[in-house]
């Protein structure tokens, strides 16, 4: 059960998985968010992830990537 104050992790497993789980490498299923800047030394930097979110990545597949190269 969590409490206030405590941490909790989840992790699921999706059922046709076959990949790595807490890696980042090819193959494996990842949830990653990139920042601009380091959140540990600016925690406003997750107040708003429509500008501040760089890159977002949910059960391997991109959602948002500013880094990628834009066609002219």
């Amino acid at each position: 059960m969590h409490r206030p104050g405590q941490n909790s992790t989840r992790t699921r497993t999706p059922p046709s998985h076959t990949g790595k789980l807490g890696v980042v490498e090819e193959g494996a299923l990842a949830d990653l968010l990139l920042v601009d800047g380091n959140p540990l030394e600016n925690i406003k930097l997750i107040e708003n992830p429509a500008s501040d979110f760089v890159v977002i990545m949910k059960d391997g597949k991109v959602c948002k990537n500013l880094l990628a190269p834009r066609a002219p």
